[in-house]
């Protein structure tokens, strides 16, 4: 959602504030507002609910950095104050004057690495997609979920969390187009997570990971074979980020699928299993793209009211046809 900007964020924009360099430009993202100085960028979080002061911002700016180096521990990240001066001035950094704001300082990355910007200019590079798909398996070996983490991958958790999207799918289209989708989806979804109470507990030991979260196309980097993974959730990492390794894996397959990539979807896969060596993944991921398929529908909604964009409703509407689709794949006993 547009927010106007703080004071202390347009004030940065002189060269005085960070010794004199000159800013290229300031953007905003529905979550973050985006400061670039030259080869750095800082990150700085909108106000929301999650953040109830200014030490809860700050611990949320630390655990991003933490998840960020979890996925690419070679890069630099840090955690910078924005300060204002008794002179009533704003700095980036330092230790004059009092904390108003945080910023994460990230190196700049060029846009055009980014997936996102690629998925419209035609089919995506299988090589690259082998090289994203070895390096989460990598992550995903590295950073299993402690026992009590591993607790949210449970049935009965993935099922409060497709039952709450399918609640909110009824706030925003009438009961006419939702109902048919919900009839379709709802019995697989629950007839699964009832039956399949060994396979959840045999990959809890081994396959519930300290995930990304957010494994979307606009997170993912990649210029010469080098890949980086960026905008890990950390706000609500324990409700989407400690789950099966499916979780991830189904995040980018479906949002390849809804810009009609599927071949690209199945090279990701094909090289995650390889890389992976899961042997169970296939029995999982349906439900993974189901949920997936439900859940970024639910966030295009909620920016189509945000935003007042009518559009987004058609396009989160191709999420919901696409959990369709991937609840007949659910296995049946």
């Amino acid at each position: 959602m547009p927010h106007s900007t703080p004071a202390h964020l347009d004030a940065l924009k002189h060269p005085d504030a960070h010794s004199g360099r000159s800013p290229v430009k300031l953007t905003q993202t529905p979550t973050s507002f985006l400061l670039r100085v030259e080869d750095e960028l800082y990150k700085v979080k909108k106000p929301a609910n999650d953040f109830s002061n200014l030490a809860v911002k700050e611990a949320f700016c630390h655990e991003e950095r933490r998840l960020l180096q979890n996925f690419n521990p070679d890069w630099p990240a840090l955690v910078v104050s924005i300060r204002e001066r008794a002179d009533g001035s704003f700095a980036l950094g330092g230790t004059e004057g009092t904390p108003v704001d945080y910023a994460l300082q990230l190196p700049y990355l060029g846009e055009a690495g980014f997936l996102n910007k690629r998925l419209d200019k035609g089919p995506l590079d299988p090589k690259e997609l082998e090289i994203i798909a070895e390096r989460l398996a990598d992550v995903h070996a590295a950073h299993p979920a402690k026992d009590k983490q591993a607790e949210m991958a449970r049935p009965e958790k993935l099922r409060e969390l497709t039952t709450d999207l399918m609640y909110q799918m009824k706030r925003y289209y009438p009961p006419a187009v939702t109902q048919p989708i919900l009839d379709m989806v709802k019995h697989p979804v629950e007839k699964f997570l009832e039956e399949q109470t060994k396979l959840f507990a045999k990959r809890r030991k081994k396959s519930v990971v300290e995930g990304h979260g957010a494994f979307l196309p606009g997170h993912l980097h990649i210029k010469d074979k080098h890949v980086t993974f960026i905008s890990p959730l950390e706000v609500h990492h324990k409700k989407y980020g400690n789950l099966d390794v499916a979780n991830d894996v189904a995040t980018l397959m479906v949002a390849l699928h809804q810009h009609k990539q599927e071949p690209a979807a199945q090279a990701f896969l094909d090289s995650y299993l390889y890389a992976s060596k899961d042997k169970s993944l296939l029995q999982i991921l349906p439900l993974y793209l189901t949920f997936q398929a439900l859940k970024q529908g639910i966030q295009l909604c909620e920016l189509k009211v945000a935003l007042q964009q009518e559009e987004l409703g058609t396009r989160a509407m191709d999420f919901f046809h696409l959990a369709v689709r991937f609840a007949r794949d659910i296995p049946r006993d």
